[in-house]
């Protein structure tokens, strides 16, 4: 049977340095090995999440600020600046068009494609039913009643849907930071034990 008392004490000796050794070594690779999942976390947080939250509250944005304008186009007296109104919504809209599509491209990579889809429904409802009442505005029809009673409702259901959006990038934001917490908290511990042993 194996005994230490039997190891020469430079034997002992080697044997402990070994056996530290070996829990560093250990120690140190699950510590590197926990470093890189907190970077690529890190990295996830910095980037494609917080863009994707920049990018809905954008989107958001430029939908309330048309619906301001078609507020003011419908309540305007005349029919004169029409299409000054409707110039401006459809500058905002074009200029918000490559942030949505990368926002798209973004949620339906990540698995989120349903919130799009939700999204793109609302959007179509809001926008086609705010063309028919422009048009019947351009033709002399009075529609704020209209404008309350049928489009309101489509208007802050689209933004119902963009916030269910911002509220689910937000939650992908502190789930990942919550993830980087766990990691560090995690490699410290690894570490910390490590030492301790050595």
């Amino acid at each position: 049977m194996f005994s230490l008392r039997r190891l020469r004490i430079s034997q002992r000796l080697a044997l402990a340095f070994s056996a530290i050794l070996v829990i560093l070594a250990v120690s140190v690779a699950v510590g590197v090995w926990r470093l890189q999942e907190l970077s690529t976390t890190a990295r996830a947080l910095g980037s494609v999440e917080s863009e994707k939250l920049r990018l809905a509250l954008v989107w958001r944005a430029l939908v309330e600020t048309n619906w301001v304008r078609t507020q003011a186009a419908v309540r305007d007296a005349g029919t004169d600046r029409l299409p000054l109104w409707q110039d401006e919504m459809d500058k905002s809209s074009a200029a918000g068009t490559p942030d949505m599509q990368r926002m798209r491209e973004l949620v339906q990579a990540s698995g989120d494609g349903d919130l799009v889809v939700a999204i793109d429904t609302a959007r179509d409802a809001f926008r086609n039913a705010r063309a028919a009442l422009l048009k019947r505005k351009k033709a002399g029809e009075d529609v704020t009643v209209a404008l309350d009673r049928d489009l309101k409702p489509l208007s802050l259901n689209f933004i119902a849907k963009l916030d269910d959006l911002v509220k689910f990038q937000q939650s992908q934001v502190a789930r990942t930071l919550a993830e980087a917490e766990a990691s560090t908290k995690t490699g410290q511990l690894i570490l910390g034990v490590g030492g301790l042993r050595a």
